[in-house]
């Protein structure tokens, strides 16, 4: 009987282990971006390493400067790689600001909403609602992964290191994200 018993909470165990786990929901007053960044990293580099990429390590020179360009972003209200001040202007101009030394950069860029109703990223007939961080990470993967630029960034073998920064506009609960790469 004590065996059956055994056998019968392995079974369990192992089914259990199959179940999707507890998302976590995002709390828009307080953002984790840490979290949201290690979760997008984290597909990146699965990404990277089927396509034989060296994985993508955080740095803080490229998380300043994304920082940078998502507040800009932000306070925009619309995505572009450039800004108008000539310290800041481009991605690269951004990581020399704050002393990087890299000798290849590259950004990508997106937005989308939470809590509300957007367009599906891999499926744009279907729309989500993104309420956590898993579900968010997802999406802004999938948004860079389908787009053929960002893309492009995401496997290209020059880059070593990464950061991901993020602002959130809590009038329209738009998110911005901002990825930094770079090589050096």
């Amino acid at each position: 009987m004590r065996i059956k018993n055994i056998f019968i909470l392995s079974v369990f165990a192992f089914l259990f282990s199959f179940t999707r786990s507890e998302e976590t929901r995002i709390d828009i007053n307080n953002i984790d971006q840490d979290k949201l960044e290690i979760l997008i990293l984290e597909k990146v580099n699965e990404l990277r390493e089927k396509k034989k990429k060296p994985l993508l390590s955080m740095n803080n020179i490229l998380g300043k400067a994304a920082v940078n360009h998502a507040d800009f972003l932000k306070k925009h209200k619309k995505l572009s790689h450039t800004q108008s001040s000539r310290k800041t202007r481009t991605p690269m101009d951004r990581t020399d600001y704050y002393g990087g030394k890299f000798s290849y950069v590259g950004e990508n860029i997106a937005y989308t909403y939470l809590y509300e109703p957007v367009k599906g990223a891999e499926n744009t007939r279907n729309s989500v609602v993104l309420k956590s961080y898993e579900a968010t990470a997802e999406y802004f993967y999938q948004l860079w992964k389908n787009s053929k630029t960002h893309y492009k960034n995401m496997i290209d073998g020059d880059f070593n290191l990464s950061k991901i920064r993020f602002s959130f506009d809590s009038k329209t609960n738009r998110i911005y994200g901002v990825q930094v790469f770079g090589a050096l």
